[in-house]
């Protein structure tokens, strides 16, 4: 198998076996992310509006407002992206944002058939 060991080779496959088969109508796959380091940066100075013959010119200075932490997670089926952002990244906030999913997803109250997989 060369660099990939079987166990990398048997999550990939799996992995691709669940993006790409049909989904029966109770099934949901959700993929999860995270983006660290998000600076999100204001500008000083409003944006112009674009004249004809004009490129936009917009403000190069800008205020720093600190650092976020963008929780995401992406149905496959709909399209539907849930997320949350925080001041920090630890395992309160991952917590809190698995909280917000289980509150957010449309899962049947009988949760018998219900099954979780991380990869």
């Amino acid at each position: 198998m060369g660099l990939v060991s079987g166990h990398v080779a048997t999550l990939v496959h799996t992995l691709v076996e669940l993006y790409t088969r049909p989904s029966t109508k109770q099934e949901m796959v959700v993929c999860f992310d995270e983006k660290t380091n998000l600076q999100p940066r204001p500008r000083l100075a409003p944006t112009l509006p674009t004249r004809a013959g004009s490129p936009t010119r917009l403000e190069h200075e800008y205020k720093r407002a600190g650092v976020l932490y963008l929780f995401a997670a992406f149905d496959t089926r709909t399209g539907k992206v849930y997320a949350r952002t925080e001041m920090r990244k630890r395992q309160v906030e991952f917590i809190a944002f698995l909280s917000q999913l289980e509150q957010e997803l449309p899962i049947s109250p009988d949760k018998s058939n219900c099954s979780v997989g991380f990869f």
